[in-house]
């Protein structure tokens, strides 16, 4: 009986225990229950779940013993928000790519670096890429020996009413601000920074392993076998001859194609191409920065924020009449970081006949999505110079009647009200055609 007793007495007190545990207790007992062995990924792949598996702590700390003279000082500092459930820096340092022999990119980047927020880090000298939450630092954070930064990460208020049943916030891919961002990780990365899945409540939250990452390399190889006189889609030929000749991040914003569509914002299509040299697209869902918010469940309080990085990003709220609400809001610091030769975009790539492409996606009665893609074997000249005063404004002219172009700021834009895409106020406009082959419908 006494044994009985002292079962029970243990039992209950487990139980009490249980009932007062904490939101940090119960993620604490799940981070010892992970136990992912993946050497190649520091980051984490999921599984669909619920909700998701909490990071366990994989951080590559600088103890006293191992700190050498000549290191840098970084601080990321905010308030993370308990939704926000990824809560350590990523930093990778990174070079200017180089080409292989296939005229390949090749990234020249160290293993990324993890460490918790509000935390001093000592790190090697060099220029990093920066992400927090699935948010991006918009450039390089620069740093050179001897040197202590901090960085305040902003503070996006949780605006929310009493008849709202979710909020997902999102990254706002109708900006510029996080389009650059995508061009800016895959040109030094040649891959997306974060490693994202899809849980069950079907958008895009961070992960732990390598093997559930939704997104793939951004591998072009197929470009190296390209034959200009080969049977390759016209198509897939401008995409390598984009990529063979890109000289700078903005270069790679012909692979992708922005949602500004209601039904699919915050989703953006990559395109990819394999051999035979045909052009497939991917479309990627929204890119949230906390899970989504359930006020019915969670007490969200008056003074309640997410901490990102500068950006823009969207909120979305569902009633409880099923009634969604979408609104966009930028941080208040929009200072991007990049260089002049950064944001440098070649306009007319080589092996291209700017008059055929011209005549192809200029405005008709036909509707774009069945016009026959012009055969260009046979008459690509090895190079295009970029055209005169005189022939820059007949160009201009031409894109004024396109019904897609392209501008140093933005590809496939569809019209002028889009950022980046207004024929009135760009230098350059060069007029598209192939966003209805190469990115279909879903």
């Amino acid at each position: 009986m006494k044994i009985l007793l002292a079962i029970f007495l243990i039992l209950s007190s487990v139980s009490s225990m249980a009932l007062t545990a904490t939101y940090t207790d119960a993620v604490s007992l799940l981070q010892v229950q992970i136990k992912e062995i993946d050497d190649t990924a520091i980051e984490a792949p999921i599984i669909q779940i619920a909700q998701p598996i909490i990071q366990p702590e994989q951080q590559i700390v600088l103890t006293s013993s191992s700190v050498n003279s000549g290191k840098a000082v970084l601080k990321i500092s905010g308030q993370a928000h308990l939704s926000q459930i990824y809560q350590q820096v990523k930093a990778i340092s990174c070079q200017e790519p180089s080409r292989d022999k296939n005229n390949l990119l090749q990234p020249q980047c160290s293993a990324p670096i993890y460490f918790s927020l509000n935390q001093e880090q000592e790190l090697a000298p060099g220029n990093y890429i920066i992400g927090f939450s699935n948010t991006i630092y918009p450039g390089f954070v620069s740093l050179s020996a001897g040197q202590r930064k901090e960085i305040s990460l902003s503070q996006i208020p949780i605006i929310s009413s009493s008849k709202d049943r979710e909020i997902r916030i999102y990254r706002n891919f109708t900006s510029l601000i996080e389009q650059k961002k995508i061009y800016f990780t895959l040109y030094y990365l040649s891959s997306h920074f974060f490693k994202l899945a899809q849980y069950n409540f079907g958008d895009y939250y961070l992960t732990q392993t390598k093997s559930s990452n939704v997104f793939s390399a951004f591998d072009q190889r197929s470009c190296s076998r390209m034959d200009p006189d080969s049977r390759w889609s016209d198509f897939a030929k401008l995409l390598c001859n984009t990529y063979l000749t890109a000289q700078s991040m903005m270069d790679l914003s012909d692979f992708f194609s922005f949602e500004t569509n209601d039904k699919y914002l915050g989703q953006f299509q990559e395109a990819f191409i394999w051999s035979p040299g045909d052009i497939f697209s991917v479309r990627y869902m929204k890119h949230l920065v906390s899970l989504p918010l359930d006020p019915s469940t969670m007490s969200i309080a008056s003074g309640d924020s997410l901490a990102v990085f500068p950006g823009s990003y969207t909120f979305q709220s569902i009633d409880n009449k099923g009634q969604k609400k979408i609104r966009n809001v930028k941080t208040d610091d929009q200072v991007e970081y990049y260089t002049e030769s950064q944001l440098k975009k070649n306009m007319n790539p080589p092996n291209v006949m700017v008059d055929q492409l011209s005549a192809i996606a200029t405005a008709s009665d036909v509707d774009a999505a069945a016009v026959e893609p012009t055969d260009l074997s046979g008459t690509l000249p090895e190079t295009v110079a970029p055209p005169y005063e005189s022939e820059k404004d007949k160009y201009m002219q031409k894109c004024m009647k396109a019904r897609l172009w392209k501008t140093e700021s933005r590809s496939y834009c569809s019209a002028d009200n889009q950022e980046g895409c207004d024929r009135s106020t760009v230098s350059l406009c060069e007029p598209m055609n192939i966003i209805d082959f190469r990115f279909r419908k879903k």
